[in-house]
């Protein structure tokens, strides 16, 4: 996928910006089967910094500013959506990589189930605070997701069965695999009535080990999870308006999709909150922010996208951060 990827660099215009989004030069790669092992060699690139680590800084003065947050949001969603079309192409993929997405993809469709929707019940089932005000319909409606996830993972892998909402994915596309340098200049005001776009820092998008066959929302409702999870815990109010104005910029930038795809992603994104509680060590181990508060706070939001995703709440989805996936509704 690297080497497809290599000679591709998209450039994202933005009302306030020019961003080239990448992915990091494959330089060498050699697998030993005897020995189990895979060697690669990667383009240096220098002065880098991830998103999440932007997003996350204890500091008080934002390290993302929020022109920068909102274009750098919108050219990861913009170049999504092109990433997904361009990946559909038959011209795209060859058949040497479609039999190495093949081969990849069973064991990493194995590991994203195993670590979202085979695991979201039982960890809503450790907080007493949000299971108690859910209703029988509403358990059935969250038994009723894993079964559907459960059929979707189960399918087949059949590479040239791409569609608007199944194809060749990234597979894990969130901010900690978009690296961005960390030198990001603060726009300047202007006597000029129609300033150029500012360029940004180089983004790379990086971890590719999980690309697979799967649905689409899955890339799409993992990023809007992670930014919404970052707004949640933010150390400071300009970190998570970052957050928050990178969400909405990455939602722009991919547009608008169909009602039933938009219901799916916001499915998707509320099982990637909910499932924050699994990704790493136990709760009494995390720093002092993660409060229980805190975390019940993020199961309750991650439930309540589950329910309205998957009781398609029109009314909902056009009130929330959602919203601009479909639009006036």
């Amino acid at each position: 996928m690297l080497t497809a990827l290599s000679t591709r660099t998209s450039q994202v215009h933005h009302p306030t910006s020019l961003s080239r989004i990448k992915v990091p030069c494959l330089h060498f790669f050699i697998q030993d089967t005897e020995a189990n092992t895979n060697t690669i060699i990667l383009e240096d690139i220098q002065d880098a910094v991830d998103l999440k680590s932007l997003l996350v800084s204890p500091s008080t003065s934002p390290s993302l500013s929020h022109t920068h947050a909102t274009s750098t949001g919108y050219s990861l969603g913009s170049w999504l959506r092109s990433y997904h079309a361009w990946i559909s192409s038959p011209s795209s993929t060859p058949s040497a990589l479609c039999s190495a997405i093949s081969t990849n993809s069973e064991n990493m469709r194995r590991l994203k189930h195993d670590i979202t929707y085979n695991i979201f019940i039982e960890i809503i089932a450790q907080f007493p605070e949000v299971t108690a005000r859910l209703t029988g319909g509403e358990r059935k409606s969250l038994e009723d997701v894993k079964e559907m996830a459960d059929g979707e993972f189960d399918r087949k892998v059949a590479m040239g069965d791409d569609s608007g909402e199944w194809g060749i994915i990234h597979g894990d596309f969130w901010t900690g695999n978009i690296l961005l340098s960390p030198a990001i200049p603060s726009q300047q005001p202007t006597e000029e009535p129609e300033p150029e776009p500012e360029p940004l820092p180089n983004l790379f998008i990086i971890d590719w080990e999980s690309t697979q066959f799967g649905h689409r929302a899955y890339d799409i409702g993992q990023m809007i999870g992670d930014l919404l999870e970052r707004q949640h815990f933010s150390h400071n109010n300009s970190n998570g308006d970052a957050a928050v104005l990178a969400l909405e910029g990455f939602i722009d930038g991919y547009g608008a999709v169909s009602e039933e795809m938009a219901f799916r992603i916001a499915v998707h994104a509320g099982v990637q909150l909910v499932t924050w509680v699994a990704r790493g060590p136990p709760l009494h181990m995390r720093p002092a922010w993660a409060t229980r508060e805190r975390v019940v706070g993020i199961v309750e939001m991650g439930v309540r996208f589950i329910l309205r995703g998957w009781g398609r709440d029109r009314e909902w989805i056009g009130g929330s951060v959602l919203k601009g996936l479909v639009g006036d509704v």
